[in-house]
C-alpha cells in the first residue's frame, strides 16, 4: 500500500513539474509573440502621435517592418499618409495645415474675420526683361534661390506667404498666429530680405549667372483686413481681402517712382 501512495505521489509532483515547464514555455512564447506583433505597432502608433502634430522628422519609423501582411498594410498606409501630409504642406502654409487640422469645421467652411495685419508685398526689379534673356534653367535656379531665402525670412519671423506670383511674394503677418508687434517685426524682415538679396547677388555674380545685382521693392502696410478662407466652396485658400492689402500692393508699385527699396 505505501508503494501505491509513494507512485501516486511521484506522478503528482511529475504532472507538477509538467505543468509548471508548460506554464513557463507557454508564457515566453506568449511574451515572445506579443513583442513581435506589438513593437512594430507601437512604432506606428508613435509615428501617428507625431503626425497628428505636424512633427514630420520624429515620425519617420525606421527599422519597424513587420513580416506579418496585416501590420505591413498598416505600415504602408501610414507612410502614404505621412508622404501626402508632407507634400501638403508645401503647398499649404503648415500654421495653416495645423488649423486644419486641429479644426475639422476650419477646413470645410468659407469664412473670414476682421483683424488687423501687417501686409507685404514684394517684387524683383525688372525680373520680365532678365527672363528673356537667361537660360531657363538658370532663371529657374536664380528664382529658386531667391525664394527660398525669402520663404525662410518670413517663416523665421511667423508670417504666412500668402502668394507666389512669379518673382512677387504676399504675405502677412497676425494671422493665423497672433503677434503682438507684427508692424515692427515686417520691418525687420524686409529689412533682412534686403541684406540676404545682397548676398544672393554675389554668389550669382561670381557664377556668372547675371551681369548687374538684382533689386527687390517692397511694400508693407498695416490695417484691418478680412482674412479666412476665401474662394468657393469646391477650392478655397487661406488669404485676406481689403483696403490694407491693395495699398500695400500699391506701396510696393511706388518704390519704382520714388527711387526705394521699401516702402
Amino acid at each position: 500500500r505505501s508503494d501505491i501512495f509513494a507512485e501516486v505521489d511521484r506522478m503528482i509532483i511529475l504532472s507538477s513539474v509538467l505543468t509548471a515547464v508548460l506554464f513557463v514555455v507557454t508564457l515566453i512564447i506568449t511574451l515572445v509573440v506579443s513583442t513581435y506583433i506589438t513593437r512594430p505597432l507601437n512604432v506606428v502608433a508613435d509615428a501617428m502621435h507625431n503626425i497628428s502634430r505636424l512633427e514630420f522628422q520624429k515620425a519617420a519609423s525606421k527599422g519597424s517592418d513587420s513580416s506579418l501582411k496585416e501590420i505591413r498594410i498598416i505600415q504602408s498606409s501610414f507612410q502614404v499618409m505621412d508622404t501626402a501630409l508632407q507634400s501638403f504642406g508645401k503647398y499649404v502654409p503648415m500654421s495653416v495645415v495645423k488649423r486644419i487640422v486641429g479644426d475639422d469645421s476650419f477646413s470645410k467652411d468659407l469664412h473670414v474675420d476682421r483683424k488687423r495685419l501687417t501686409i507685404m508685398f514684394s517684387d524683383i526689379k525688372n525680373f520680365t526683361q532678365l527672363a528673356e534673356t537667361l537660360a531657363i534653367d538658370t532663371l529657374l535656379e536664380i528664382l529658386a534661390e531667391y525664394l527660398e531665402e525669402m520663404t525662410k525670412l518670413i517663416t523665421a519671423s511667423d508670417g504666412l506667404i500668402c502668394d507666389f506670383i512669379g518673382d512677387g511674394i504676399m504675405a502677412m503677418w497676425n494671422s493665423p498666429v497672433a503677434i503682438a508687434d507684427h508692424e515692427r517685426v515686417a520691418m525687420r524682415t524686409a529689412v533682412q530680405q534686403q541684406k540676404a538679396l545682397q548676398s544672393l547677388n554675389k554668389g550669382w555674380l561670381s557664377r556668372g549667372y547675371i551681369s548687374e545685382p538684382l533689386c527687390a521693392r517692397i511694400g508693407i502696410h498695416t490695417g484691418d483686413v478680412l482674412v479666412g478662407n476665401i474662394g468657393s466652396h469646391s477650392r478655397m485658400k487661406y488669404g485676406a481681402v481689403g483696403d490694407a492689402v491693395n495699398l500695400a500692393s500699391r506701396l510696393e508699385g511706388l518704390n519704382k517712382r520714388y527711387g526705394t527699396l521699401i516702402m
